[in-house]
């Protein structure tokens, strides 16, 4: 019986010998909540002296910073101790710097003074080519972050211009560049908006653009045009009207600056041949120079519905729009013999 008892300690303290070295963190972890700080030094001490005596050198350094966090005196010779190994790992670069701080700390008098000055010379090349290595690393990460918040930035700025551009602020032009127009932009679009003015792209000018210039709307949906040249739109004469106009009322009456929506407003009316009223709705667009806008002013121009037909008026606002890029503007232009 005593010797079924007896076989039965050692196993579990074999057992917790061996759990020791695998659960390392977790244990520490208990031992700091619940034994006094006395106890806790000569556990963690009784550990390094068998990693010592093992030559468990990843063992000594994943210690050694443990028993530092503890509220007492630090001998010296840990620093050499955890010099040597980190150097054994192939950390010549830590190493060094743990063999300066020991001879620093102890002269000729410490106890490890011949291997440490021994151990300086031989890790002394390597660590210098780790220290070149770790600043080239340094000053990659370096250049990588400062891409990383340019972008950022860029495309910050981009967002606050696309949604500028959709408030009547055509000089605002979407590129990413905090251009002096942009800035001008920004800051009289705070002061009539009543926030802080600094020209900036603050989060809360940011926020209040989004909020102004919904990313879409039933409006959208129902009387699409094309802002760029890759973008698609629906024809006019498609445009089904009775759910267009009432759809394109609703958005401007909820962001009655947004451009995009006054200018669909106004291709629904022509739809439903409403010509009076879209001549008035897209008065505003198109003298901002939106060329969508100043597209639909050459079409009513050169087809003479809500005012007198004039093709040189036409070609007028046909052109303005080509010179912006606009190519269904140039394409009528060239039809008109621009």
């Amino acid at each position: 019986m005593k010797n079924n008892i007896g076989r039965k300690i050692i196993f579990v303290v074999i057992f917790v010998f061996l759990g020791h070295f695998q659960v390392a963190n977790a244990e520490s972890n208990t031992i700091s909540e619940n034994l006094p700080l006395d106890v806790q030094v000569d556990l963690l001490m009784t550990e390094l002296s068998t990693l010592l005596k093992v030559d468990d050198n990843q063992g000594i350094i994943n210690l050694i910073p443990r028993i530092r966090s503890l509220d007492i005196e630090i001998p010296d010779s840990l620093s050499f101790l955890e010099a040597r190994a980190l150097y054994r790992t192939g950390q010549a670069l830590a190493a060094r710097d743990r063999l300066v701080v020991y001879l620093a700390n102890t002269g000729r008098k410490g106890r490890y003074y011949d291997q440490a000055t021994e151990l300086l010379l031989s890790v002394k090349e390597e660590a210098e080519v780790q220290e070149k290595r770790r600043r080239e690393q340094e000053r990659m990460r370096q250049e990588e972050l400062a891409r990383s918040a340019e972008k950022a930035r860029t495309l910050r700025i981009r967002e606050a211009q696309t949604h500028l551009q959709q408030l009547g602020f055509r000089n605002a032009v979407v590129n990413g560049e905090f251009s002096k127009a942009t800035r001008e932009a920004v800051a009289v679009y705070q002061i009539r908006r009543d926030l802080d003015v600094n020209g900036r792209v603050t989060d809360e000018t940011l926020e209040s653009l989004k909020a102004e210039v919904p990313e879409k709307h039933n409006c959208d949906a129902l009387a699409r045009y094309a802002r760029g040249n890759e973008e698609w739109s629906i024809p006019i004469k498609d445009i089904a009207s009775q759910a267009a106009i009432p759809a394109c009322n609703e958005a401007l009456r909820l962001n009655p600056d947004v451009i995009r929506f006054q200018i669909q407003y106004t291709r629904a009316l022509l739809s439903a041949g409403r010509y009076g009223d879209a001549m008035n709705a897209i008065q505003l667009a198109a003298r901002l120079g939106y060329p969508a806008g100043q597209y639909v002013m050459g079409e009513t121009y050169e087809r003479g519905k809500g005012v007198k037909r004039n093709k040189e008026t036409a070609r007028s606002w046909y052109r303005r729009a080509g010179n912006q890029g606009h190519t269904p503007s140039a394409i009528k232009l060239k039809k008109l013999g621009g």
